[in-house]
């Protein structure tokens, strides 16, 4: 054996050994590990109102209602370390009738590719097509890595209780208030301080809309006892039908309260609908 071929046996054998004592096979590569964990995607189950929007109403000539607009959201979370390269939005509604069937949904969807950066879905939902077929969504993530995970269902509701609704009981001072602005052409009307509107909602999204204007005041809104948020229903504009506070609750019977806080110069508010 020559000494040139010796020292060739010889330095293989070291690396051998050196892979062996690092832990690593002999020849073995190394790189980054595949990303094979799909992402993680969570939408809200419910689609939430959206508080400081208009409610655009009208009724046909027996009072009944013929559209009522209502602008929501639909909102969801994604996170995964290869971060997002695709987003597709499902959604079904009566406005979809005809569409695409959908593994989840099932029938009549369509399905659309939004921006990777995109966390919520705003829509105008009319209480009359949702009353025919709610409105539905899933979204579809797909990772840089090519892993796709699916969310689960949110669901939209819409339930209208007009002022003179059997399901709110009104403590305090109230009258009337008849105007075609108003949702259902009434309100309930307070100027005094403590007189309290309460009705009774479930899971899921609830919002109420008031009169605005620049005899108008503020209010408290509490659920199950707990404050929420003080509501200003004092604007320079006029504006009618206004949704002034909105929540998404969990579980179980929950009670809203809203009472007067009869504001010095513009005591009054205009308790209009409940949306729920």
């Amino acid at each position: 054996m020559t000494k040139s071929l010796f020292r060739v046996i010889a330095v293989a054998g070291l690396t051998a050994v050196a892979g062996a004592l690092l832990g690593a096979p002999a020849n073995a590569t190394t790189g980054p590990a595949r990303d094979i964990t799909p992402p993680s995607v969570t939408i809200e189950p419910f689609v939430r109102f959206v508080a400081g929007t208009t409610v655009a109403t009208s009724y046909d000539a027996r009072g009944s209602i013929d559209n009522f607009d209502v602008n929501m959201v639909a909102d969801w979370t994604v996170s995964d370390a290869s971060g997002i390269c695709s987003q597709q939005l499902t959604e079904q509604s009566y406005d979809t009738l005809g569409g695409d069937p959908d593994p989840i949904l099932g029938s009549d969807t369509v399905t659309t590719s939004i921006g990777r950066g995109v966390r919520s879905h705003p829509f105008v939902e009319d209480a009359q097509n949702y009353w025919r077929i709610p409105h539905r969504f899933v979204v579809r993530v797909t990772d840089c890595a090519g892993n796709t995970a699916v969310s689960g269902i949110s669901t939209t509701s819409i339930n209208v209780d007009e002022d003179n609704s059997r399901v709110v009981t009104y403590t305090g001072t109230w009258a009337t208030g008849h105007f075609a602005g108003f949702s259902g052409g009434t309100t309930h009307f307070t100027s005094v301080a403590g007189a309290t509107a309460t009705f009774h909602v479930g899971a899921g999204a609830v919002a109420i809309a008031m009169e605005q204007a620049a005899n108008r005041g503020s209010a408290t809104v509490k659920v199950d006892g707990v404050l929420q948020q003080t509501v200003n229903s004092n604007s320079i504009t006029k504006q009618h039908r206004r949704v002034v506070w909105q929540t998404l609750l969990g579980p179980g019977d929950h009670t809203v309260q809203v009472v007067n806080d009869a504001t010095a110069g513009h005591p009054r508010i205009d308790f209009d609908v409940i949306l729920d």
